[in-house]
C-alpha cells in the first residue's frame, strides 16, 4: 500500500515532463499555490480521490488503474523500473550526452572569440596622445 501514493505521483510528473506541463501551470490550472501541488507531488501525502480528480482536471488527463494479483509483478507505467522507461532514459541519456557535446564545441568557439577580441583591445587600452583624461566635476581648468 505504501507504494500505491509514490506510483501515482511518479505517474503524475511523468506525465508533466512529457507534456511541457510545470508546476506553476498545474497549480494555476487547479487554483491552488504551487507550494500546494509540490506538497502533492512529493509522494508523502495522504491523496485523495477528490484531490487526483482535481490533478487530472489541472492537467486535462485521466487516469486508468489496473487491479492485478499481488503474484503478480509490479511495474509502473512510465517509470525508469519498466523496460520501456529504461530505453527512454537511454535515448534522454543519449540526447543529453550529444547536446552537451555541442554546448562545449559552441563554449570553446566563445572562448577562442573572446581571447581574439582581448588580443586586438589590448593596444587600444594605452594612452592616445593629445588626448586628456576626463576632469573630475568641480575642478574645471581654464584655458586662456
Amino acid at each position: 500500500m505504501a507504494r500505491l501514493p509514490r506510483d501515482v505521483t511518479t505517474a503524475v510528473t511523468w506525465y508533466m515532463e512529457e507534456n511541457g506541463i510545470s508546476q506553476r501551470t498545474l497549480a494555476d490550472n487547479m487554483d491552488v499555490t504551487p507550494g500546494r501541488v509540490s506538497q502533492i507531488l512529493s509522494g508523502d501525502e495522504n491523496l485523495t480521490l477528490r484531490t487526483l480528480a482535481a490533478v487530472c482536471v489541472g492537467l486535462g488527463a485521466h487516469f486508468e488503474v489496473d487491479l492485478v494479483s499481488n503474484n503478480q509483478e509490479r511495474q509502473v507505467p512510465h517509470s525508469p523500473d519498466s523496460a520501456a522507461g529504461v530505453e527512454d532514459v537511454k535515448a534522454a541519456a543519449a540526447e543529453a550526452a550529444d547536446q552537451l557535446v555541442a554546448y562545449e564545441s559552441a563554449l570553446d568557439e566563445l572562448r577562442a572569440r573572446a581571447a581574439e577580441l582581448r588580443a586586438r583591445t589590448t593596444g587600444l587600452q594605452a594612452p592616445v596622445p593629445g588626448l586628456r583624461a576626463p576632469v573630475a566635476a568641480g575642478r574645471r581648468r581654464s584655458y586662456r
